[in-house]
Order: structure tokens, then sequence, then C-alpha cells
């Protein structure tokens, strides 16, 4: 069991046409260090797992708002294979990130 996830590092200049950004790990904490949105010009999406914790969706969410194309913060919802050889998939849920409920609100 992996307990704190590694990521890679993306330098700077590198990946210049990214234009969509996939952290689909539900055990992601805060923003990556070695990943800088700010570096993507053409970035117009950030997806993550739809089960990391409110405070990682709103660094992000932060951090997009700071780039000038302001790419949308997406949640995507990881969907178990119907057989044990297939990757896992990830599906769009109906939230949006802004959207979220505060745990134990209406």
């Amino acid at each position: 069991v992996v307990k704190q996830p590694r990521f890679p590092t993306i330098a700077q200049g590198a990946l210049p046409g990214l234009v969509s950004l996939h952290m689909l790990c539900k055990d992601l904490e805060g923003v990556c260090d070695g990943i800088k949105v700010e570096h993507f010009k053409h970035l117009r999406e950030v997806a993550l797992d739809s089960e990391v914790n409110q405070e990682t969706i709103e660094l992000w969410e932060n951090e997009a708002k700071e780039h000038p194309k302001r790419p949308k913060v997406l949640l995507l919802k990881r969907v178990e294979a119907a057989d044990t050889w297939s990757a896992a998939k990830y599906v769009a849920t109906d939230q949006r990130s802004s959207e979220l409920l505060v745990e134990g609100t209406p």
C-alpha cells in the first residue's frame, strides 16, 4: 500500500501544448510541487479524482483562478472495470468542483 503517492516533475517548457491535466489519484493532497499549472499556457481543464478532500479541490481551484486561461477543475468518478484485467475508468460526476457540498450539509 502506498502511503504517500509520488508524482512526476514536469519541467518548465515541457508539454507546451498541454490542454488537459488529469491528476487521478484519490489520495492526492494539495497541489504537486513538481507540476506548476502556470507553466501550461494552453491549459483548459484539470481533472481530479472525485474522492480527493475538499482542501485539495480548493487549492487546485485557486491555482486555476490564477492561471491566465482559468482552466476548469473537473471531478471524475472512478468506475471499477467488470473484469480484473481491465484498467479502472473515470466518468464525469454530476457535480462541478465548485458545487460540492460540505460533508454533513443538505
